[in-house]
């Protein structure tokens, strides 16, 4: 039974009288009780709450016991960001969490395989309709030759996303150094293969 009555705080917030101090002190024999060291002349010191006040805990002296002032600066800040995630899941229970005004930023899109195919499609497409206008012959026919080409010789991809219809100049987009079937010479459907041999050219 104890013969001097416990203090017990009227708020919260109470500041707890010297000889509450003293008497917590002496009670833990001047061990910090989150670091276990002994608290020596001229440290710092708080008294602590033993269970945090959010918590249910109660602003009275079976509810603290000393720590020193770091420790205690480490544990609340800890209890702080607890406390504050635990109010913001709660709130997003109860629907009272407002939904953030901001705008998610995009990073936009890097340099996907997709990305880059894409790229490549609208380049073939330029070139088969610029070539088609100036030859006289029609873009879908020149597109397929273009992919036939690259396809079988994708060394080239990236010169012609520079020079474009310059590899037609330069003969690199003859139908002989392809991949798919020619649309026809005299009637026949022919392949590359076929047209390389009739130029004499190594299979």
């Amino acid at each position: 039974m104890r013969s001097v009555p416990e203090w017990i705080g009227n708020t919260d917030d109470e500041k707890v009288p010297p000889r509450v101090r003293l008497r917590l002190f002496e009670k833990y024999g001047g061990i910090c009780q989150l670091s276990n060291r002994k608290i020596m002349a001229g440290d710092a010191w708080d008294l602590d709450h033993i269970k945090a006040i959010w918590r249910g805990g109660e602003h009275r002296e079976s509810n603290l016991h000393p720590v020193l002032k770091q420790p205690h600066r480490e544990k609340s800040a800890e209890e702080q960001s607890e406390q504050a995630k635990c109010d913001r899941i709660r709130k997003k229970h109860l629907g009272l969490w407002p939904q953030s005004k901001a705008k998610i930023k995009s990073r936009g899109f890097g340099r996907t395989r997709d990305m880059s195919e894409h790229t490549l499609i609208e380049r073939i497409a330029q070139v088969a309709i610029a070539v088609g206008w100036q030859a006289g012959e029609p873009a879908m026919e020149l597109a397929g030759q273009i992919v036939s080409v690259l396809a079988a010789n994708p060394e080239h991809i990236e010169r012609f996303m520079s020079d474009g219809a310059e590899l037609f100049l330069d003969g690199t987009f003859n139908a002989e150094n392809g991949c798919l079937t020619y649309r026809s010479i005299g009637g026949d459907v022919l392949s590359p293969s076929v047209l390389r041999a009739k130029k004499g050219m190594q299979q």
